[in-house]
């Protein structure tokens, strides 16, 4: 409860195993749920003409806790499950390097490929010294 931030309880919760990282994943977004019904009695209370807007992710969060009252097998879950999980690496990447969309269109795809390039060619080379002794 006391880390701010989604990707840093991820983090904190995944050194600990996949049922911490379960857990507190899901009080982590289920906290952040709040933020809608406060939006809404706040834009009330001030009489705010203005719309709240819904972050995509407690959308993805509401239809998973409904999804999780009627739990079946279903392999369309498990493979939404597997690219979120995906996504959701790809995601804390860009937060921890401090990249962001509009940064990535004004830098271009060259400097990105080049990164990307080098960063598998250092860690093929330290993978190899390793294994090699």
């Amino acid at each position: 409860m006391a880390i701010h931030d989604t990707s840093s309880v991820v983090g904190a919760t995944a050194a600990y195993g996949s049922e911490a990282l379960a857990v507190g994943t899901v009080v982590k977004l289920a906290r952040a749920l709040w933020i809608v019904p406060l939006a809404l009695a706040f834009s009330l209370l001030h009489q705010s003409h203005e719309r709240a807007k819904t972050p995509p992710f407690i959308l993805a969060f509401v239809a998973a806790c409904l999804h999780s009252l009627f739990p079946h097998p279903n392999p369309l879950w498990t493979a939404l499950a597997g690219i979120a999980r995906q996504a959701l690496t790809v995601t804390l990447f860009l937060i921890g390097a401090g990249l962001s969309r509009p940064l990535l269109q004004r830098v271009g795809f060259a400097p990105l490929t080049l990164g990307i390039s080098l960063w598998l060619l250092a860690g093929t080379l330290s993978l190899a010294a390793v294994r090699l002794g």
